[in-house]
């Protein structure tokens, strides 16, 4: 492994990588020109050496080149933060790379190339008690109904009965015929909704179309009274 020797690092390049990556040294406060110098002095010297080491060279010898050009060439200073960026990157992206293949090395040499899955956790399983009764799931039903009672209960506004034509048509007609006569307002007090009023008012109407009720009114603004109708459609 390449040692590097600048003004503010000294050591393998691995160590660079570990301490970039753990923010203790910034790539950018570091003489890129000496490192690229470095890198190409150990190519030139490389000779016999292990191919995995010039391997781990070439991954950044290159972008180094990039950078030192960029330091001969002043009038491309602005561009070199985003090269060390850029650097920064690629060596944190090498360093995941030689950690993998050195712990892939590792099992090599232990001569281990094949490896289980790991077991899987057992699956629940339902198992009943052995006296396990109707009576048991239906206490224990109600049980949780209970508690979820108050979390589904509706607002007692909102449960109110249909009014219903037919049955409203109906009740006017028993009190018609029980009452003789009835008034057309006190029909509407007990109204309770608009909604009654006109289920009120339809029934009504439908009751004198099967002249089945009559509505007689001595005067103008006077009492509208509901009265049973005779035979030939004339009130009592």
């Amino acid at each position: 492994m390449l040692t590097i020797r600048v003004e503010k690092f000294e050591g393998p390049l691995d160590l660079l990588l570990e301490l970039i990556e753990a923010e203790k040294l910034d790539i950018t406060d570091v003489s890129l020109a000496q490192v690229a110098e470095q890198f190409i002095v150990s190519l030139q010297q490389v000779g016999q050496k292990n191919p995995e080491e010039l391997a781990d060279f070439l991954v950044v010898a290159a972008k180094l080149i990039l950078i030192k050009s960029r330091v001969l060439l002043p009038y491309l200073e602005a561009a070199e933060d985003d090269d060390s960026r850029d650097l920064e990157r690629q060596l944190k992206m090498y360093k995941v790379y030689f950690d993998a293949a050195k712990a892939l090395r590792k099992l090599l040499r232990k001569k281990r190339v094949l490896y289980p899955r790991q077991q899987l956790p057992p699956l629940p399983v339902f198992t009943p008690p052995t006296r396990l009764e109707v009576s048991m799931l239906h206490e224990t039903f109600q049980t949780v109904l209970n508690r979820l009672e108050p979390v589904i209960r509706l607002p007692r506004e909102i449960i109110v009965r249909t009014l219903n034509l037919q049955e409203k048509i109906r009740a006017i007609r028993e009190r018609v015929l029980a009452e003789t006569s009835l008034n057309f307002s006190r029909l509407l007090d007990e109204s309770r909704s608009k909604v009654d009023v006109i289920v009120t008012f339809l029934a009504l109407l439908e009751l004198v179309k099967q002249r089945t009720i009559a509505v007689v009114q001595d005067g103008m603004f006077q009492e509208i009274a509901i009265v049973r109708a005779e035979a030939d459609g004339e009130s009592v």
